[in-house]
Parts: structure tokens; sequence; C-alpha cells
């Protein structure tokens, strides 16, 4: 039984608003959490969790709204501003001092002295104190980098204790935990709870979060859509509120374009990064969508067909023109493949060198004779794919860090596109970009098609994965958890199989 108290709420957000250069991440949303609750913030991929949190934090400022904590509103500047009132996050990356010890994490920022000097002997039986009551045995001089993901997260939550935090937030807590981890989690949360508590519950696992919670808030596009009582609430009623969009707005495609080859054949393949016996077929023509939550090994799966990561077992015949000799990125490009990465800021672009550099990068032997550079042709082809592209630029020779966010991505894409590739990587091509050119991108993709090229579509975008997939195929935790033809393609069904549930 929850320990809620209803006679008022100890968190009160209210309207808050957050935009990155024009792109609207919170769209006046609002959160009331209550002393004794476990309070779940539930929503798609991008639907303004990861922003609300970081301003509860202190780690970004609200362009407007309101956060009200115990009665008092608050002004946030700092992480430690937000601890020192009693607000502590705990993100999905453990926040620790690698080279420091568990007790030196544990005190970091609330240091005690007395005469300028540390009161040692003291801080230690309250470390001990803190991490008893959450039933964990860790060294105290352990170093923090060789801790596991859930003694990470047990210290984490120690330090929010000895600063006498009276809300926990935790993102997706159980990303990287074992089902006996995730069980003590649980039982830890609970008693947290009982003592008055107030903790907000950030997870992808939605069966996970209606056995713990007392209350869900569902974020939908940076807003708030509602708050259910998860005693009262099945998962279908929480996945139509995080849904709840007309998908017919989304930019369609006309007919399939897939062709009876196979441009790529993956069977079974295995990874040190977590994928599991992953096979599938891609045709020439076709875009194969791939959906999946934070953790899924969608981006794994990228890395790994495209030569970036190693695999322990699995065999990849790309277009049947497998590349000889030893797996790499140079050898993938060299077979006709080209990937558009997750992070494309720190992984597709050189953000000092203009756009003809960046976008002729990849494959200079299309420009070169005995390794010499045929500069007038380098840019000839940079200036014919950036008018194809509807690129917004002074000039091929601007720096590409001056660009937009989606004219920087047709950059990347048009790097593939020179010269031709018979299959390409598109790992969630329009994150953040705006609509307009959201839908250059996919006009692009879809055009790409036409001439036979195979595109394998990873997106946490589900009217992106349905509005131009022919198939998906849907990863959950590493491995392949259902493929659906178009004619079967819901949101519904989709979001099911990426929580892990079976393809009827």
């Amino acid at each position: 039984m929850s320990a809620a108290d209803d006679s008022g709420d100890l968190l009160v957000v209210e309207g808050l608003e957050k935009s990155y250069d024009g792109v609207r991440a919170l769209r006046g949303a609002s959160l009331s959490v209550r002393p004794g609750e476990i309070h779940a913030l539930l929503g798609e991929n991008g639907a303004g969790k990861s922003t609300l949190i970081k301003a509860l934090a202190g780690a970004i400022r609200p362009d407007s709204g309101t956060i009200t904590f115990a009665g008092e509103r608050l002004e946030l500047t700092s992480r430690t501003d937000s601890m020192r009132r009693g607000i502590s996050v705990i993100f999905q990356h453990a926040n620790l001092v690698p080279q420091l010890t568990v007790a030196q994490n544990v005190v970091l920022g609330n240091e005690q002295a007395r005469n300028g000097f540390l009161r040692d002997r003291d801080q230690r039986q309250a470390i001990r104190e803190v991490l008893a009551r959450i039933g964990a045995d860790i060294d105290l001089h352990r170093a923090a980098a060789s801790l596991r993901s859930s003694e990470r997260q047990l210290v984490e939550i120690a330090r929010a204790l000895l600063h006498d935090a009276r809300l926990l937030i935790l993102d997706e807590p159980t990303a990287s935990l074992g089902s006996s981890e995730v069980e003590h989690l649980h039982v830890m949360l609970a008693e947290l709870r009982a003592s008055g508590m107030a903790i907000v519950y950030v997870s992808h696992r939605l069966a996970e979060v209606l056995g713990v919670s007392d209350r869900s808030t569902i974020l939908r596009d940076g807003q708030t859509v509602g708050t259910l009582r998860t005693s009262e609430s099945t998962t279908d009623d929480v996945i139509r509120l995080m849904i709840g969009r007309d998908a017919s707005h989304v930019f369609r495609k006309q007919t399939s374009q897939a062709r009876d080859s196979v441009a790529l054949r993956v069977r079974g393949l295995t990874t040190p990064s977590g994928l599991k016996d992953v096979s599938f077929d891609l045709h020439a023509g076709e875009i194969l969508g791939v959906f999946g939550l934070l953790g899924s090994g969608r981006t794994e799966l990228a890395r790994a067909l495209f030569g970036a990561d190693p695999l322990t077992s699995g065999d990849i015949d790309a277009a049947d023109r497998p590349p000889a000799g030893r797996r790499s990125p140079y050898r993938a490009a060299r077979s006709g493949m080209g990937l558009v990465p997750e992070e494309r800021t720190t992984q597709a672009l050189f953000p000092l060198l203009s756009i003809t550099d960046n976008m002729t990068s990849a494959r200079p032997w299309l420009f070169s004779t005995f390794g010499f550079i045929r500069d007038r042709r380098r840019r000839e082809l940079v200036s014919d794919m950036g008018r194809r592209m509807q690129l917004k630029a002074s000039s091929p020779s601007q720096l590409v860090s001056q660009l937009s966010g989606g004219n920087q991505q047709k950059v990347v894409l048009g790097r593939w596109l020179l010269g031709g590739s018979q299959i390409l990587i598109l790992d969630d091509p329009t994150v953040g970009v705006d609509i307009g050119a959201k839908e250059e991108i996919y006009r692009l993709v879809s055009e790409l098609t036409d001439d036979g090229t195979a595109v394998l579509l990873m997106s946490s975008e589900l009217p992106e994965v349905i509005g131009l997939s022919d198939r998906v195929m849907v990863m959950h935790e590493g491995t392949v958890n259902g493929s659906f033809t178009n004619s079967e393609l819901s949101e519904e069904a989709l979001l099911r199989a990426a929580h892990g549930e079976g393809h009827d």
C-alpha cells in the first residue's frame, strides 16, 4: 500500500517551457508528486521526459513555467543547488568520479569539517548507516571505476540520502540491471516510499512501472497529457496516451520499391556490445524499419553492420559482395554501404571543416587520380548534391558547424549519396531537426529506393518508422522481438513488441 500523503503535493511543476534552437522540447509540461509515493514519468522517446528531469536537477533552466517544492518556488541554477534543496536526480549513466573511492563519492559536496579538518570518522559512520539502510554491502575504499552498474546506482542513492533528499528522481534505473538487482531496487524503493520519500521513476518498461508505482504522468510532444492511478490502469491505457496522435500527418511512401533480390543478408549476429543472434534480410529498394526503445540494440546493430564494432559470431553479406579482409568502416564504404549515425555532431561531422570537405570525406576515390585531388571535380559533385538535397548554405565552403541541424544532416546524407550507396543505414536520421527538414529528408529517403538503394531505417519515432517502412523489425534487449509487414503495422503493436511482449 502507498504511503502517499493526500494532504498536499511535495513537488508541483506548472507550465514548463523549453526550446533548443527553435525546437520546443517542453510545451507547458506539468507534474505533481506527493510525499511517500512512487510516481512514474512516461512517454515516447522525445516526449520531453529528459528535459523535464534536467530542469528539476538544475542542469538546464526552463524558458518559462514554475517549479514549486515543499511550498517554495524554486529557481534552480545548478545540480548542487537542486541537491541542497532536497531534490536528487540519478541519471541513467552514474554521475560518480571514477578515481574517487565509494566513501569520497558518497560525501562529495557534503563533506563535514571541524576547525578546517575533515571529520573522517563521523562521516564514515554516516556512510555505513546509509549503505546499510539500502542493503548495500560495498567496501568504502573501492574506487568507483571498479563498481558494477547496480553498485554505482546504490552509491548515488546513498549520496542522496546523506544529503537528506526528500525527492529522488531515477532515470531508467533498471536499464543495465539483472533481474535480481531489479528486485532488490524495487524492495528498497518501497522502503524509501514508506519512510515518506517521494520518488519519480522514469522508465520505458511499462509492465515494470505499473507494478512499482502509485501514479503515472504521461508526456507527449513536450506536453502533459494525463496522470493515471496505476492500480486502475493497464498497459493499453498508458500506450494510448503515449501515442495520441494522428498518423495520417506523417509523410508516407506511395508505393513500395522493394525487389526480390537481397542487398544485405545477416545471420546469427552476436556482439560484445549486446546483440544476440540477430538475423534478417534487407532487399534492394526496400526500407526496413528498425524500432526499439533505449537499450534495445538499435545503435549497436548499426555500428556492427558498418564494421565499427567487433563481432563475436555471425555473418554479414552485403550486396552479394562481402568486403575482403578484416571488417572496417572503410571496407564497408568500399562495398557500397553508408552509415548516418545517431550522434552526427560527434560521430559524423568535422565541425571546423567546410561543407565540401565533410561531404567528400568518405569516398575520395571519386575525385582523385593516382593520389592527386581533382578539386574542380570535387566542388562540382558537392554543388550538384547540394541542389538535389535543397541544402540551405551560403556556399559549399561554409563551415558545417554554422549550419542548422537539418542542413548538417543533409551534409551527412549527401556524403553517402555521392557515388551511390547500395545500402544506407540511417540511425535516428531526423533527431533534432525541424519539421521542414524532416519532410525533405523523408522525401530523399523515399527517392533513394527508386534506383534500388536498400535502406535500414533505425528510429525512435513511431510515426517515422510506420510512415516510411515497407517492413518493421522490432528489437528488445539486443534481440529481434518481432517482424511486421506493412499491413500489420500499428503503433500499439510495435510498442508492445518493443516492451518485450510477443508478436501474435
